[in-house]
């Protein structure tokens, strides 16, 4: 009696585990109209933000609905032969043709990113590989990736089979009315009597005419029923980024200040000569321009910089103050060279070739203490560009050149033999919106530059000696904060 027990115990046990959960029963029946639609999946994102636990419980979710999925691989390899670049590969114009490529009727997009305090956002999108349109949208929030990255992905796959469930039953043509068998009428109808014989007519001597043979008559064709077409979904489109346009231009106007520039003149005998003087804060005016071609890669950046100057040199025991101004303008030619993906964006290196003029003028004196100078640089730069997301970017770079041009007047510290120069610089840039942003620059140049025979300057009597051949070394730190346009 015991063991007969405990084996109806066990048999009930695993009856009860194999239960299908009325939510799973629920969710099958409320899919079952899109069973068997061709679909397949594309995600982008980090694997230490969750996309990798996401992508697993989304393809699963979404295999069990519709019965399996189209490969991800192929897709790829369509992409591959289509030449879709990188930069492309998110647009759903360019995952609708190579969702087409596939046989897939639609196309589940999402983007894994980190924002800001730790949070971690995914966005879905229905993407109708027909007409290359977002047909349904879904956002996910969440801020454990090793724990909630999972639940996530079931959540947005519910949703894109809600969405496709909704779509699929608009397209349905509605089933034709029911036809209503209409019943005999019991009662017989009455039988009229019969009419009294009635005599002849004799017959007409008129011919009969010919019979009108019969109009042959083609049946009415049935009526085709009428399709509605499904609802339009309305749904926010995705957000333009840069990479979308053809052409992307990049404005800013700010002002800053030129924190510290020292000008200093020295030769193999003499360490530091008196001719040597320094610069200190000063305010500035800066322009940017930056034009690019995201679907080449190739851009041109200009950046010019203004800053009005005062010297104060001391002739006969007399201070005298004289105005000057300092203009420094750089334009470079550089390819956007894709690394690696962060945050949805593109991290950046940027390799260029470029061209600097810079002018020290000094007003008119007639002791020529200071002279005027225009110097001329070519350069190579590499820069990097740090998306931290979709707001904040951060840019590096760093150049070498060397002096193609130096030129002093009214007099000189001597005639240009060459030279090397040297700068780095850091800018800090957040979007408020899609056209405008504020930006953080800052930017440290050497130039170092040798010269030959003795100066024609006025040199102090000590130094006259010790001149010839002598080497001007220009240090030079500013910063600016400006306002950006994009369009």
């Amino acid at each position: 009696m015991k063991l007969r027990t405990c084996i109806i115990g066990i048999t009930l046990g695993i009856g009860l585990g194999w239960a299908p959960h009325p939510s799973a029963l629920a969710q099958a029946e409320d899919s079952s109209s899109v069973k068997g639609v061709p679909v397949v999946v594309e995600l982008k994102g980090r694997r230490k933000h969750g996309a990798d636990r996401l992508s697993r419980t989304l393809r699963r979710t979404l295999a069990d609905a519709l019965g399996g999925l189209r490969s991800s691989r192929a897709l790829h390899r369509e992409q591959a032969r289509l030449g879709i670049t990188d930069n492309e590969s998110t647009r759903p114009s360019k995952l609708a043709e190579a969702g087409r490529g596939v046989a897939a009727e639609y196309l589940v997009f999402v983007r894994v990113t980190r924002k800001r305090r730790a949070r971690y956002e995914a966005k879905g999108y229905l993407i109708d590989t027909k007409d290359a349109q977002v047909v349904h949208r879904s956002i996910v929030k969440f801020r454990r990736p090793s724990k909630e990255a999972g639940k996530a992905g079931v959540e947005i796959a519910n949703s894109m089979l809600k969405g496709l469930t909704e779509i699929v039953a608009a397209r349905q043509p509605p089933p034709p009315p029911p036809v209503v068998a209409v019943a005999p009428d019991p009662t017989p109808e009455p039988t009229p009597e019969p009419a009294p014989p009635v005599a002849p007519p004799p017959p007409a001597a008129a011919p009969s005419p010919e019979p009108t043979p019969p109009v042959a008559v083609a049946p009415a064709p049935e009526p085709t029923p009428e399709v509605q077409p499904p609802p339009s979904v309305q749904t926010p489109a995705p957000r333009r980024t840069t990479k979308d346009k053809a052409l992307s231009l990049r404005i800013g106007l700010g002002g800053g200040a030129g924190v510290v520039r020292n000008y200093q003149v020295s030769a193999d005998q003499l360490s530091a000569s008196d001719l040597s003087h320094s610069l200190g804060p000063q305010g500035m005016a800066r322009l940017g321009l930056e034009l690019m071609l995201p679907t080449i890669g190739l851009g041109l950046a200009v950046e010019t910089s203004l800053r009005p100057v005062g010297y104060t040199i001391v002739v006969d025991g007399e201070n005298q103050d004289l105005s000057g101004l300092l203009i420094d303008a750089r334009a470079a030619l550089g390819y956007h060279l894709k690394v690696s993906e962060r945050a949805g964006q593109a991290i950046s290196l940027v390799p260029a070739l470029g061209l600097r003029l810079s002018r020290a003028g000094v007003e008119d004196h007639p002791t020529n203490v200071v002279p005027s100078a225009n110097l001329t640089v070519l350069f190579a730069e590499v820069g990097v560009r740090l998306p931290y997301d979709d707001n904040l970017t951060f840019e590096l770079s760093a150049d070498f050149g060397v002096v193609a041009g130096y030129s002093e007047s009214p007099v000189t510290t001597g005639e240009s033999a060459g030279g090397f120069a040297f700068g780095a610089d850091l800018g800090v840039h957040y979007w408020i919106s899609d056209l405008l942003g504020v930006a953080f620059d800052s930017r440290f140049s050497l130039d170092r530059l040798s010269l030959s025979e003795r100066p024609t300057r006025a040199v102090p009597a000590n130094e006259q000696a010790n001149l010839q051949d002598a080497n001007i070394s220009i240090t030079d730190l500013r910063t600016a904060v400006s306002v950006m346009f994009r369009f």
